[in-house]
């Protein structure tokens, strides 16, 4: 598989597949995404190496720091990121000090009433969030912040599994996964 976004047609051969970059050198075609982010994915357990504008508050200007591999403008207070009436990002996050959806719980509601440190709602980030709230899918799944009947198979009654998707089902588990 050949990557346009690069041009980069990189082999990580222990891992059979094409990546972007291994190291900064590869990212050398890019217009903004000088770097390579090495870091493990969670979904995967793979390094990402893909090319990113930064990986660090390092590789922004002087006024900016690193949110989400993005260079961002820092703010300290709501008010610098209300100046355009607020739009999707009104709240300065005080994890990440750019402007974010949330900077707090009480910028969340419904559906999605927790703030996470990168300043997005979302529906929770403990078993406790989803047990007080949405009692049939007790467990939070953290890897994407969503309520789930199950996280193994223990967590359902046999002879049903628990699915990828996080619900007790016929069907067998994915590798990796089983109840313990």
């Amino acid at each position: 598989m050949f990557d346009e976004s690069t041009g980069n047609d990189i082999c990580d051969l222990p891992n059979n597949r094409c990546v972007d970059c291994m190291t900064d050198a590869d990212c050398a075609v890019e217009t903004t995404n000088k770097h390579c982010d090495t870091s493990v994915n969670p979904t995967n357990m793979l390094p990402r190496f893909a090319c990113e504008e930064c990986l660090d508050a390092s590789h922004c200007a002087a006024n900016q720091t690193c949110s989400n591999n993005n260079c961002e403008t820092r703010c300290a207070t709501d008010a610098e990121c209300s100046a355009d009436g607020g739009g999707n990002n009104p709240h300065c996050n005080p994890t990440t000090m750019v402007c974010s959806e949330c900077g707090s719980d009480a910028h969340c509601s419904g559906n999605t009433p927790i703030c996470i440190p990168a300043g997005t709602c979302e529906e929770c980030t403990t078993d406790t969030h989803c047990q007080t709230t949405q009692p049939m899918t007790p467990y939070c799944r953290v890897t994407d912040f969503n309520c789930v009947a199950c996280l193994t198979n223990d967590h359902c009654t046999p002879p049903a599994t628990c699915s990828t998707r996080g619900s007790c089902g016929g069907g067998a588990m994915d590798a990796g996964r089983g109840g313990g």
